[in-house]
């Protein structure tokens, strides 16, 4: 915005402090009055940037443990196959570890 037009904001708040909501750390702080003073929107950008930041970390962490959880095995003891399975011989495979663990499913969702 224009710096006349700036002032003028400026000189509002100057003038009519109680105009002001009470402060807040994420949504009014002294960042918001800068902000709402050149662009006449109020608005936080470290907020949103910590908020995103924050969101997008939590996102890459899930999609990470997703795909290390997806991608783990485990070896487990089976029936064996064919007539000795029938006779109670066994044999080890390696499953992937949500179908040993199907409790997982939830927890990665």
């Amino acid at each position: 915005d224009p710096p006349t037009l700036v002032l003028s904001r400026v000189r509002f708040l100057l003038m009519h402090p109680t105009s002001l909501p009470p402060h807040h750390i994420l949504h009014s702080n002294s960042e918001c009055i800068a902000v709402w003073c050149k662009t006449g929107r109020w608005s936080t950008l470290q907020a949103s940037f910590f908020l995103h930041s924050t969101a997008a970390g939590n996102a890459k962490s899930a999609a990470t443990l997703a795909a290390a959880v997806g991608s783990a095995t485990v070896t487990t003891t089976v029936p064996a196959a064919g007539i000795g399975g029938w006779f109670g011989m066994t044999t080890t495979t390696s499953v992937s570890l949500v179908s040993a663990q199907p409790w997982l499913v939830p927890v990665l969702a």
